[in-house]
């Protein structure tokens, strides 16, 4: 069992994210002490963990020996602005979570980093770079909250097919039953002033008996 190495002074934060790290098969863990250690123990770390919020003294070490080794890391970060400035200034196998982040939301994003795939994806002029966390049409970025990265990458897996909230819910969320169906209507909203109205029938039809189909 690898090691999921926890980067945070959150409490609150390291229960959710070791909660999430053995739904993954990961062994939680604290830095140990010593810059030198993380890079002499690398091949036992399966993924990274990293609260912004964290004393980057200790974090410059860690990122310099995953992006070396091809280990992904999981960024913490406290706003979506966070968020897109990570994912451009750090040039490794990531991706970022709000730290508001439930242990459902947080295990979604472990899983999507450690299984291996396609590093692009593609439905029409839209494509999903997975390995750098991007989203382009026509080669331009489009920028995405998390959860908003999610629904869309769980989308265009299955281009085309109809899709009920409550399956998205399950399947985006971790929520096991419905009655949270608003939470996906506000995020296709979102997706259709983002990524263009006409891209979203091309990606999904939604199945709901008092909505229209996208």
């Amino acid at each position: 069992m690898k090691n999921c190495l926890s980067l945070s002074s959150n409490r609150d934060l390291l229960a959710r994210i070791s909660q999430a790290a053995k739904r993954c098969e990961l062994r939680p863990c604290l830095l140990p002490k010593g810059a030198d250690t993380v890079q002499e123990q690398i091949d036992t770390y399966g993924l990274a963990v990293i609260d912004g919020q964290f004393p980057w003294s200790d974090v410059m070490p860690v990122l310099s020996a995953f992006e070396k080794n091809g280990i992904p890391i999981l960024f913490i970060c406290s706003s979506h602005l966070n968020e897109i400035h990570v994912q451009h200034i750090y040039n490794g196998i990531c991706a970022t979570a709000l730290d508001k982040a439930t242990a459902a939301e947080l295990t979604k994003a472990m899983e999507r980093l450690l299984t291996p795939e396609a590093t692009v994806i593609s439905v029409g002029d839209i494509s999903m770079d997975l390995m750098r966390h991007l989203v382009l049409r026509n080669g331009l970025p489009i920028y995405l909250t998390v959860q908003e990265y999610e629904l869309l990458y769980f989308l265009m897996k299955q281009p085309g097919e109809v899709c009920t909230r409550d399956i998205m819910l399950r399947e985006v969320w971790g929520f096991l039953s419905g009655g949270k169906t608003r939470t996906v209507d506000i995020h296709i909203g979102r997706l259709r002033k983002k990524i263009g109205a006409e891209m979203v029938p091309m990606i999904c039809c939604l199945l709901h008996p008092c909505a229209d189909s996208c």
